[in-house]
């Protein structure tokens, strides 16, 4: 479960942001709440803000963040780091803070970094009913390890180099016969399998996913075609299948860069997943179908998984090829889910400025600031005197709020002329 999540001096984030999932003191839609060992934390949180305001920005900190974990064991000597800072603050360091439960457990971690390297990192996690206790901190190359846990950690100061995250090179060179590395272990393994940040312009597995997916469970199929007619299709059954597939140049889109179209055709056969939807009249190919069909058909598998294992969904443009009536029951299968999976999204969708779907504090904006065009990021519940009964929607259209781009009356005089 995410806790809190902080950046700073990333992309067109300048001053530090802070996204919390911690509620607020309110006793409105308390079925909106995740109660663990004393913590009320957000089943969902929203995110609006002008186009360019830097809604994806805040989705791409979290996504760098987990990459940085995950990846950057393989860096080589002299490798860059690949993070763009504000273009205001180019020779400062860009940092990031995360507070997170898994497996039962409360991690604090977070790094500060350069292109060329890791300047700090810590690690903490908290005892039930405890007080932070340190894992580790780094000062550039310097590991102060915590005397619990020096037996599982000391082998990964060998490998070590000033463009790698210490927590990385502990988890995957641990000493695993150490009851503590558990602890170190499930730190690490939040990000690999605890956190999913989706992007939908991004190359995604989740058709490859789907497909393997409703060939092997058939209960998830099942759900599957439940959840799709509760979501308004008609479908009767579906049979999803690996085909072989023959591509010939001819048959590649027109912009497919030449040396891709040489590799594809080289393979000779290339296995392609779909579906054939079955209509009761007729049949139909997945690649046939709409590009809402064909994203539902992309998500609820990825969904069901990680409703049921209690992971944190991360989602840039949650509408994008959706109806707008879709999008929201997707929102309300997390907030009726009782295993603390979580939903952090990017929308446009006006529609779901709701009090009677979304608390205060799940209601977040994102707007630039006029004197150094860089991302800020605040909560409803940030702003004095929003009543639980006010339309939120016909608010955040004037620009009430803010985070929302507004003609002055001179400039629609001139467009008027």
């Amino acid at each position: 479960m995410l806790i809190d999540f902080k950046v700073k001096n990333f992309r067109s984030i300048n001053s530090e942001v802070e996204l919390s999932m911690v509620a607020e003191n309110d006793d409105s839609l308390s079925g909106n709440l995740i109660n663990n060992d004393g913590y009320k934390l957000l089943k969902t949180a929203s995110i609006y803000g002008a186009n360019g305001s830097g809604k994806t920005t805040v989705i791409m900190a979290l996504g760098f963040m987990q990459l940085m974990v995950i990846n950057s064991l393989n860096h080589q000597i002299g490798d860059l780091i690949n993070v763009i800072p504000h273009k205001l603050s180019l020779d400062q360091p860009t940092s990031f803070e995360i507070q997170y439960i898994y497996h039962k457990q409360r991690f604090a971690y977070g790094f500060t970094l350069t292109k060329e390297r890791i300047i700090e990192e810590y690690l903490y996690y908290f005892p039930v009913g405890g007080r932070q206790n340190k894992i580790f901190e780094r000062k550039e190359d310097s590991v102060s390890i915590a005397t619990a846990f020096v037996s599982p950690l000391k082998t990964s100061k060998a490998i070590l180099q000033k463009n790698k995250l210490f927590l990385s090179c502990g988890a995957n060179f641990a000493n695993t016969s150490h009851p503590l590395t558990k602890i170190v272990m499930d730190a690490y393994m939040f990000f690999k399998e605890g956190l999913v940040v989706h992007n939908p312009l991004a190359p995604s597995p989740w058709r490859n996913y789907s497909i393997s997916t409703l060939q092997n469970d058939k209960s998830v199929k099942e759900l599957f075609k439940k959840i799709m007619r509760g979501l308004g299709s008609d479908l009767l059954d579906l049979t999803a299948k690996i085909e072989k597939k023959k591509f010939s140049a001819n048959s590649l889109p027109k912009n497919t860069p030449a040396n891709l179209a040489n590799f594809i055709v080289s393979l000779g056969e290339t296995a392609v997943p779909t579906a054939i939807i079955d209509y009761g009249q007729f049949s139909i190919s997945l690649d046939e179908e709409s590009n809402g069909i064909r994203k539902l058909f992309d998500i609820i598998c990825p969904i069901i998984n990680i409703l049921r294992t209690g992971k944190v969904l991360v989602y840039d443009e949650i509408e994008t090829s959706l109806h707008e009536s879709i999008a929201k029951e997707l929102i309300k299968l997390f907030l009726a889910n009782s295993f603390n999976a979580q939903l952090v999204f990017t929308t446009h969708d006006t529609n779901l400025l709701d009090l009677s779907l979304l608390r205060r504090d799940q209601i977040w904006f994102t707007e630039l600031s006029p004197e150094d065009r860089s991302t800020q990021l605040y909560s409803l519940s940030d702003i004095n005197n929003v009543r639980k009964d006010e339309n939120i929607a016909k608010g955040y259209i004037k620009g009430k709020y803010g985070a929302i781009p507004m003609l002055n009356a001179s400039l629609i005089s001139e467009l008027e002329d």
